[in-house]
């Protein structure tokens, strides 16, 4: 199995993590853990284990590791530069706050005040800009801009969201929020 083939999942309502080729073959557990995210050198991913924080593991299951050990922290996501880590800390009901750490897990900076919060995704051509919730944040001057959409993910180039809403379906939209269109199935 090489490495540009695979890719994590999540199985089903019970926390077990799968590495497997695109195409669903060579289908192999490597753990317990939520909301795996790849690294950008699709070498290893960070996720959420139960209560215990936020781990990293190589993408064959080896070397899994805390990256934090604060069972607050969750919803983790790497940098498309592969030098940092977004993640949500829940603090209490409808409290979840925005942070960042290295990769080691030595530099931690927390950079918005939230609610409830979704996963955040980093723009793939800017480690400046992520989405979280309803904004976009910029990192360098922590200033947001609000957006329109929910559980957004960046498209590869950057131009454009996609996004689920629950009474629809999936949407696609450029950042700037316009050109709004429904995938129907």
């Amino acid at each position: 199995m090489t490495i540009e083939d695979t890719f994590p999942q999540i199985g089903p309502h019970d926390g077990r993590m799968f590495v497997l080729k695109r195409d669903g073959s060579n289908l192999k557990e490597v753990g317990r853990g939520l909301y795996a995210d790849i690294s950008p050198d699709q070498k290893k991913f960070v996720y959420q284990k139960f209560n215990q924080g936020l781990w990293i593991m190589n993408i064959d299951g080896t070397n899994s590791h805390p990256v934090s050990t604060d069972s607050l922290d969750g919803l983790p996501a790497w940098s498309s530069d592969g030098e940092w880590i977004a993640y949500v800390r829940k603090e209490g009901w409808n409290d979840e706050d925005l942070w960042i750490m290295d990769t080691i897990g030595n530099l931690k900076m927390k950079k918005r005040d939230g609610t409830t919060g979704t996963q955040p995704d980093w723009a793939p051509v800017d480690t400046n800009a992520l989405v979280w919730v309803y904004i976009i944040v910029y990192l360098s001057d922590n200033t947001t801009r609000g957006i329109s959409g929910a559980y957004l993910k960046w498209s590869p180039d950057g131009s454009h969201f996609v996004g689920y809403d629950p009474s629809r379906s999936i949407y696609v939209m450029r950042v700037d929020g316009s050109n709004k269109f429904y995938i129907e199935p």
